[in-house]
């Protein structure tokens, strides 16, 4: 597309991931809303490269970079799981609802999870 950048850093004490988890953060959203000015609940944001060039970010050691970066990647990764589970548990309930109020499954000690007292 004409309006996409790929952007590269020559120098080696930025790390991308950690500039890529920085790009997602809601302040950093802001600040390249407001550059453009675009308001709340805008769309898509065109940025241009003089633009973009001119967002500044204080920026810890290179090594702290990764470590962060790290962190945040694995949270993500949890955060997707569970939302994964969320939905399996979710499709149970309505198999479970579905065949339990029409009487095609009976209940059962084995159906009531432990720590639940009816």
């Amino acid at each position: 597309a004409p309006n996409t950048y790929l952007v590269k850093f020559k120098d080696s004490s930025i790390d991308r991931d950690y500039i890529y988890q920085l790009m997602r953060t809601k302040q950093f959203r802001s600040k390249v809303i407001k550059m453009v000015g675009g308001g709340e609940g805008a769309g898509l944001v065109a940025i241009n490269k003089a633009n973009f060039k001119s967002i500044k970010a204080i920026l810890p050691p290179v090594d702290e970079q990764r470590e962060i970066a790290a962190i945040l990647e694995y949270a993500d990764f949890e955060i997707q799981t569970l939302l994964k589970m969320k939905e399996i548990i979710v499709a149970q309930k309505k198999y479970l609802l579905k065949n339990l109020i029409t009487g095609a499954i009976r209940t059962s000690e084995n159906l009531t999870p432990k720590g639940v007292s009816l």
